[in-house]
């Protein structure tokens, strides 16, 4: 966590000022975190590692006062983008199930977060910039003027409307089928229409794919280490 923190912001921590004021993981966490946005001039910061959609009953125990953006993305899409880098799952079948565990462990994480957990579509953010962003806004400062959104509105090169609904082009009929049969009662949960094409594979097709993702996950890892140069997208 701390290592992300430091390569996504280039700050200088004062860890002595911060040990100073508790020496628990929560307060440690925080110091860090305040003292990077009185370094870059900000009110309000947080951390956008995915992970933690897998883990906000715990999130929500050490930082009770924490809000939560849950950005779902139509995980058919999500699939698509998965097998363009090196260390996302390799086929449908484990990218559905992948995004349907996270879906659901996500929103089981939330039910203690009452008022303080607010889930938004992708493709609501780039097709309906201004009520999304005003939701988003007014959840996070609870205020009554929405500048961040205006400017989002106003700046249309930052949303790249075709990055949506690709898999209506890119994906298989048969790819398509498996990730329905997977997943699709999140996919509905989440809004998202259905092809109506769901086929179920056999075990002996899921075991093979999960052996399949398994070993080029770990291949491409091993790969990484041996070659820093191999970049992540295919």
């Amino acid at each position: 966590f701390f290592s992300i923190l430091s390569s996504n912001y280039k700050v200088d921590v004062d860890w002595g000022r911060i040990t100073s004021r508790g020496r628990s993981f929560a307060e440690i966490v925080k110091g860090v975190l305040a003292q990077i946005a009185e370094q870059t001039g900000k009110h309000r910061i947080g951390s956008k590692y995915p992970v933690f959609g897998r883990y906000l009953g715990l999130l929500n125990d050490l930082f009770p006062d924490c809000k939560v953006i849950h950005v779902i993305r139509d995980g058919r899409d999500c699939a698509l983008s998965h097998k363009r880098v090196t260390w996302g799952h390799q086929n449908t079948y484990s990218a559905a199930v992948h995004w349907r565990a996270y879906i659901q462990a996500a929103r089981r994480g939330s039910e203690a977060m009452r008022g303080r957990y607010l889930e938004i579509r992708y493709e609501d953010l780039l097709l309906e910039p201004e009520a999304t962003m005003h939701a988003l806004e007014h959840f996070i400062t609870g205020g009554r003027s929405y500048p961040i959104t205006q400017r989002f509105v106003e700046d249309k090169a930052v949303r790249k409307t075709e990055r949506t609904s690709r898999w209506r082009t890119d994906m298989p009929a048969s790819a398509q089928a498996i990730f329905e049969s997977v997943a699709g009662d999140a996919l509905e949960s989440c809004g998202y229409p259905l092809a109506g094409l769901a086929r179920k594979p056999s075990p002996i097709s899921r075991a093979g794919y999960v052996v399949h993702d398994r070993a080029t996950r770990e291949g491409w890892n091993v790969l990484r280490k041996l070659f820093k140069g191999i970049p992540e997208r295919k």
